[in-house]
């Protein structure tokens, strides 16, 4: 699994954001609208300083453009997207037990891995019982939390 930083995150996104609008020949102005920001912050969200809120990025389902693709590049059309909306319950499922389990396991992660962890473990999981989905994320976020302590003690030394 790639690690991204928030700043590659947003990047990305913003570079995706941009290539949908083009796609749709609208302008900056006219996208800005859709979304219901500025054309300031439109322009923070391509440029990769900022990050559109979910809201903002479900509100451009109208226009047939999959929030899932935008956010994390995922094409439509493949079996997790989250342009369903029971796939977006379970996501969001996902993604409250892999916080709640990072704090728990006080893992030091950043927003980047939270929501790249959930979407390996939400795309990989299918319909599993929610026990094996507990621990499979208590697992990974177990080996992250080990990662980060052995990067200590190599810093310590």
């Amino acid at each position: 699994m790639e690690k991204l930083s928030s700043h590659v995150f947003r990047k990305r996104l913003g570079e995706r954001l941009r290539a949908e609008r083009q796609k749709l020949g609208e302008n900056q102005t006219q996208f800005a609208e859709r979304l219901g920001v500025t054309k300031l912050s439109l322009l923070k969200y391509e440029a990769g300083a900022w990050c559109p809120t979910t809201e903002q990025l479900y509100g451009l389902e109208a226009k047939g453009i999959d929030p899932a693709y935008i956010a994390f590049g995922v094409p439509r059309g493949v079996q997790h997207s989250l342009a369903n909306p029971v796939n977006r319950k379970r996501f969001s499922t996902v993604f409250a037990k892999v916080y709640k389990a990072s704090l728990t396991l006080a893992a030091e992660a950043s927003e980047a891995d939270l929501i790249d962890l959930t979407w390996n473990v939400f795309s990989s999981e299918g319909n599993l019982s929610d026990e094996i989905l507990t621990a499979n994320v208590n697992r990974v976020l177990d080996e992250l939390s080990k990662k980060n302590s052995d990067n200590m003690q190599n810093f310590k030394s």
